[in-house]
């Protein structure tokens, strides 16, 4: 939301049916990216990582995968967001908002993602135990 917010009041656009179009675009990319991330973090601990490790190695093996597609998308909105002629009235807004909102979820998916999933990672671990009966009061 703050990238597309962002991106729109830098351009001078308004908030549109267009843009919640391509918001819901959005979503889905992005929270495709931070799935992948902490998917490969719980496979590493898995395997016997520590948290710390698991989610060091999980950022950078999934930096790569993560720049690729959001580059390659943002490089396919350039042509709708600055494109003239018959419907770029209705594409730029689109356009221009998952441009933000790929460039501001890129920078919080790598950056505070790990960090969430490190703070509410013991907590998630202790309810587990407390549900299947391996804590007791």
């Amino acid at each position: 939301i703050i990238g597309v917010m962002l991106a729109l009041y830098l351009s001078g656009l308004q908030f549109s049916l267009f843009v919640m179009i391509g918001f819901m675009l959005l979503m889905g990319m992005v929270g495709k990216n931070a799935v992948l991330l902490v998917d490969f973090a719980n496979h590493a601990m898995e395997n016997g990582k520590s948290a710390d490790d698991a989610l060091l190695e999980a950022g950078e093996k999934r930096l790569r995968p993560i720049l690729m597609t959001t580059i390659a998308m943002i490089f396919a909105m350039v042509p709708l967001a600055f494109g003239t002629g018959i419907g770029s009235e209705t594409n730029a807004p689109m356009a221009i908002s998952i441009i933000g909102g790929l460039l501001s979820s890129m920078v919080l998916t790598l950056l505070v993602v790990p960090v969430m999933y490190r703070l509410i990672n013991p907590m998630d671990r202790w309810l587990r135990k407390f549900y299947e009966g391996k804590i007791e009061e």
